[in-house]
């Protein structure tokens, strides 16, 4: 059987189509595969980290921090915090919730110490964390020492974060977190330490 010139150009030109779209659907595969590596190179991952001892200070002390674990650095746009359920916007606010009672009266020879910070808005980097309180043991503050230790275990957290991609997430810090379209900031419910 001889072909034809128009049929063996028909058959070049039918052959370049589907050579074109066969290199057009494994661009689109690998382009795909590219950003879900670049996506997991730059993924942040924030927990709560909170402890009654400092291991390389060697001291007791109580620490309620908001972790990175991912490998990429986290917007971290909202943080809020909960004591039993009660928005809690400062250590004021949640010793006079859980331990007010153990609160000794002030004094200047012994001070109840606390070192507080804000843990939003930050950017996280992978693999460092962002304070929201600490309070390291003393004699003279032992039983709010001992009341607070036991408080951080009811304590809960909100938070919303996005990767540098723009991709957010919203967590309780317990169940993975949710994908949302963005984060959005309330001031007015942000603990400020």
């Amino acid at each position: 059987m001889i072909l034809s010139l128009d049929s063996l150009n028909l058959i070049i030109a039918v052959s370049a189509v589907l050579i074109s779209a066969a290199s057009f659907i494994a661009t689109y595969i690998q382009s795909e595969a590219s950003l879900k590596q670049v996506k997991a190179e730059t993924w942040p991952y924030l927990q709560i980290d909170t402890g009654n001892y400092d291991s390389d200070a060697r001291e007791r002390i109580i620490s309620f921090k908001v972790e990175n674990a991912g490998v990429g650095p986290a917007d971290l746009k909202q943080f809020e915090l909960y004591y039993e359920g009660k928005l809690v916007r400062s250590i004021v606010e949640l010793v006079n919730l859980c331990c007010q009672e153990q609160m000794p009266a002030p004094s200047d020879e012994n001070p109840v110490s606390f070192t507080t910070d804000s843990p939003s808005p930050a950017i996280i980097p992978a693999g460092d964390d962002r304070l929201a309180f600490t309070m390291p043991y003393s004699d003279y503050g032992a039983a709010l020492w001992t009341e607070l230790d036991k408080a951080r275990w009811k304590l809960k957290a909100h938070g919303c974060y996005c990767s540098l991609l723009g991709d957010c997430f919203e967590t309780d810090f317990n169940a993975e977190p949710r994908e949302v379209a963005r984060c959005i900031r309330d001031e007015e419910r942000e603990f400020n330490g």
